[in-house]
């Protein structure tokens, strides 16, 4: 017999174990880890262009759903900031809680999520590029994949700092190769000149995202601020920073890494008061952040900075700056998503969703 069968057949039963509720009898059995698993944004129906929505950043109303409600069966899903409380010998939290976030700030968090998060009274904390809702000025990751996916050019030439990236763009494997070298090219370089390169892009693809004039674009639209308001006045959605350009901080000259994270934490001050304190680093991974970005998020007024590398949040072990998140993407199933939970570092998610 193939080998392959056996795994499939024993897939299916883990599968169909977990979905007759067996893991409910062997959480007890599993060690006492804390968990903060992190999405991004939703959509309502298929992508409409070949970069619309890669890396599965953006997940189905459905999946959303079927993962939700697995977590709520299975876990005690607690608010971010008793988490985070926890791990610096706060109140004890049940025996494998879970926290709840949402990276960006994008307005399917409230017209997509909200509506079920508030229907099963799930907590949950949004954490908010500050300029993208102060002035509806598009994400840079989001300029790039609008220019890519809807250029009518069948080839493209564009020097980032002393990185040529080209390609050609005539099949959406193409442009989802050329989207992909772009970025990376573009998170490796000085942070301060972002908004020039993306606008090199636009200009030479002969496409410019306007999230003003362009209702076309419902899962790159920001939040309002009076959603976020009636949010945050259920008592059950929380917001935090993730930066005020998007930046990668990691990236930053010291200066300008400081004025991204005090701006940020001014603007929600403003808008929403002193309980805002938590933080996300944009993208996340090593590199992204430094004991100097730390120390600037500290010292800017927040009380953590979460990263994107997977792993557990253990009580005296994880520092608050620093705390490892799960990400879920479009191809998440319910059931391994569970999986990595109880058993961290196993069937980690595959590159891509950390934008």
């Amino acid at each position: 017999m193939p080998i392959v069968k056996p795994i499939n057949w024993l897939r299916r039963g883990v599968k169909e174990f977990l979905a007759r509720g067996g893991l409910r009898l062997a959480l007890p059995f599993c060690p006492d880890h804390a968990h903060i698993v992190t999405f991004h944004g939703l959509i309502d129906g298929p992508p409409r262009y070949a970069t619309e929505n890669t890396g599965g950043k953006h997940i189905s109303v459905e999946d959303f759903q079927r993962i939700i409600n697995w977590l709520r069966r299975h876990f005690p899903l607690v608010h971010l900031h008793d988490l985070i409380d926890s791990l610096a010998g706060g109140k004890q939290l049940p025996r494998n809680s879970v926290a709840i976030t949402f990276d960006d700030g994008y307005e399917s968090n409230y017209l997509l999520a909200y509506p079920l998060l508030r229907k099963h009274a799930i907590p949950a904390t949004v954490f908010l590029t500050t300029r993208f809702l102060e002035e509806r000025a598009p994400l840079w990751t989001c300029r790039v994949e609008y220019a890519v996916g809807r250029t009518q050019r069948t080839e493209a030439r564009i020097e980032i700092e002393s990185t040529m990236v080209s390609g050609t763009l005539n099949s959406d494997r193409e442009r989802i190769e050329l989207l992909g070298r772009l970025k990376s090219a573009l998170k490796a370089t000085d942070q301060s000149r972002l908004d020039e390169y993306c606008e090199s892009i636009e200009n030479q693809l002969g496409v410019r995202l306007d999230l003003a004039g362009d209702d076309d674009e419902p899962a790159r639209q920001p939040l309002s601020w009076g959603q976020v308001g009636e949010m945050a006045d259920s008592g059950l959605i929380s917001f935090g920073g993730h930066s005020h350009r998007h930046v990668i901080l990691g990236r930053c000259p010291e200066e300008r890494m400081g004025e991204e994270v005090r701006l940020c934490n001014e603007i929600l001050q403003s808008r929403l008061g002193d309980a805002q304190r938590t933080f996300a680093y944009p993208n996340g991974k090593p590199g992204d952040y430094s004991q100097t970005s730390h120390e600037a998020v500290a010292a800017a007024g927040f009380s953590c900075a979460l990263i994107t590398v997977e792993g557990p949040c253990t009580a005296g072990r994880t520092s608050p700056f620093g705390a490892p998140r799960v990400s879920v993407s479009g191809d998440t199933e319910p059931w391994s998503l569970v999986g990595r939970l109880v058993r961290p570092g196993a069937n980690r998610a595959p590159a891509g969703t950390e934008d």
